[in-house]
């Protein structure tokens, strides 16, 4: 998934549903299935109270099942008190499923001859980027697009104006600057391990070859031919009204994410009309000028985590069939994922930056194939008064030059780690609280006047003490 890593400990409303929309060039069918409406009751049972656990602000959800529209839901907002609108699609950033996008791009100039899959990188780079390799083992473009480059995950000379935008600013002799100086720990296709800086250079490589911009490639080779009009990577001035506020794990309305040279890897923004047509051409439910392209581009290529799979982006399941990837920016998660032997599909789309759109996106694909669900868990939250929070403020250090620094901002508890973002802390009870942007919790030890004199992190199975500064 896109995500900015945090070194920080350690190291995302008004319902209303269609379901009778029929999408342009999606070969579905008005008449629904017998459960249909049972499984609508089910999806709107899994989404409601995680909107009114405010762990998502809004989102929109279509399902497929064989040539049916099962269902296309509009929940919680996009903008401040204005409901999702389903006659004026509401545009979003759907982060890391750009990876498939550039995948096909890839698989499109090699069944084209316009590139080899083996061929090195740097063959397509200037001769001023200096492309690390292994024992002469050098990165290929296959590489790239099966996160098996050995390439760090981000490019590590970032350093964003704006740090809730950390990719507007970066420019091309930054990422071969990077690249000089990567040392590879091990042969480039040895293993998988998720790389954005890997396939943003993807995406600039093929742009270099073709001699076009990203944003070129994929309005001529992939969205004009499924006629996807609503889907770009630059969203035009008039367009801009459309665009769904995007919103922190904590639902504070955050920052858009501009990615202008490594747009491979995270920049498309689009609606859920035109992903549900994204999904059906993936799905092989009709035949499409892309079909040879998108089958060559879901074929298994390299093992990935958790006994998966991995194509040109795609994620593919232990089972075979089950095709999937997922997204995240600053303000936006997305979720695609469907089984062609089932001809089951799902697109989540959220403008929240919370951790629940995939259990969302896994869990209506198991009710679509009538598997057992798993559940997911709302963080329930409690309200305390500013004179308690009041006595959790100050410096706590976790190690030698890294402190967490408590603080009360409009009566909410934040949390600032050294070099870090400041996230906000949620109660649990009197003295625990928990993250929404971060899998962690804190928990406060207090004198007998209730004054903090220590704090407790939990993250990653290990608990970490550390004491109030004087």
């Amino acid at each position: 998934m896109w995500r900015m890593m945090f070194t920080i400990l350690l190291v995302t409303g008004i319902l209303t549903m269609s379901t009778a929309t029929t999408y342009a060039n999606a070969p579905m069918t008005n008449t629904a299935p017998d459960d249909r409406d049972a499984i609508q009751k089910q999806i709107r049972e899994l989404v409601v109270p995680l909107v009114a656990a405010h762990e998502i602000t809004g989102a929109e959800i279509v399902a497929i099942r064989g040539h049916n529209l099962i269902l296309h839901m509009s929940i919680g907002e996009t903008k401040p008190f204005k409901p999702i609108d389903e006659k004026h699609p509401t545009i979003f950033e759907i982060g890391s499923i750009t990876k498939t996008f550039t995948g096909l791009l890839l698989a499109d100039m090699v069944l084209k001859n316009e590139v080899g899959i083996h061929d090195p990188v740097e063959k397509f780079l200037p001769p001023s980027a200096k492309v690390p390799s292994f024992e002469g083992r050098k990165i290929t473009l296959e590489d790239l697009a099966t996160h098996t480059s050995a390439l760090p995950r981000i490019p590590d000379n970032l350093k964003p104006k704006n740090p809730l935008n950390p990719y507007a600013d970066v420019t091309e002799d930054q990422i071969y600057d990077c690249l000089s100086r990567v040392t590879l720990s091990r042969s480039p296709g040895e293993k998988y391990e998720y790389s954005n800086l890997g396939m943003g250079l993807l995406g600039l490589a093929l742009s270099k070859r073709a001699g076009s911009s990203y944003e070129d490639l994929i309005q001529t080779r992939i969205l004009k031919p499924l006629r996807m009009a609503n889907t770009t990577t630059n969203v035009a001035t008039a367009d801009k009204g459309r665009l769904s506020f995007p919103h922190d794990a904590d639902g504070l309305v955050s920052s858009y994410w501009d990615i202008p040279v490594i747009s491979g890897a995270g920049a498309i923004k689009s609606t859920i009309n035109d992903m549900a047509i994204y999904l059906v051409a993936n799905m092989f439910e009709r035949p499409t000028p892309l079909e040879d392209i998108i089958k060559f581009a879901q074929r298994p290529r390299h093992d990935a985590d958790l006994g998966m799979k991995i194509g040109l982006a795609w994620h593919i399941m232990k089972d075979g069939s089950t095709v999937w990837h997922n997204g995240g920016t600053g303000g936006f998660r997305s979720f695609i994922g469907f089984d062609s032997k089932r001809m089951t599909g799902v697109v989540v789309l959220s403008n929240s930056a919370g951790e629940v759109v995939d259990p969302i996106g896994v869990n209506i694909l198991k009710m679509l194939v009538n598997e057992p669900m798993s559940p997911i868990i709302v963080k329930k939250e409690i309200i305390l008064d500013s004179a308690t929070l009041k006595k959790y403020v100050g410096a706590y250090t976790l190690a030698p030059g890294f402190i967490l620094t408590v603080t009360l901002e409009n009566g909410k508890l934040m949390a600032h780690a050294t070099s870090q973002p400041k996230l906000m802390l949620h109660a649990k009870s009197k003295t625990e609280f928990f993250y929404r942007a971060v899998d962690a919790q804190v928990s406060f030890t207090v004198d007998k006047a209730g004054n903090a004199v220590r704090l407790v992190l939990h993250q990653n199975g290990r608990d970490m003490t550390a004491p109030k500064n004087k």
